[in-house]
């Protein structure tokens, strides 16, 4: 990987594109993540009745180090418990 992809990555300037999804519609700000189709686990398909977002509870409660089965099962339960609150709660658990 160069130098310019690491940066990318690093500063999570990769996700600019997803900014036209939201403003397309495709996507909201705060919402499950997609995951692959391979690591969609079938019991979990809750998480799919809603918008993928840019940034999520799974996310912030775990991101990369737990499994898409555990991010799947925090995603149904951010949908079971969506709030105006919790969205801000997860922005600004983003940030940081």
């Amino acid at each position: 990987m160069s130098a310019i992809v690491r940066f990318l990555r690093l500063c999570r300037l990769d996700e600019l594109p997803q900014l036209f999804s939201i403003f397309k519609g495709e996507m909201s700000f705060v919402g499950p993540r997609p995951l692959l189709p391979v690591d969609q686990p079938l019991k979990y398909r809750a998480r799919l009745l809603v918008r993928p977002g840019l940034t999520g509870w799974a996310q912030v409660q775990g991101g990369r180090v737990i499994s898409a089965d555990d991010k799947a099962a925090l995603d149904v339960w951010y949908i079971e418990n969506a709030s105006l609150w919790l969205d801000l709660k997860v922005v600004i658990l983003t940030a940081f």
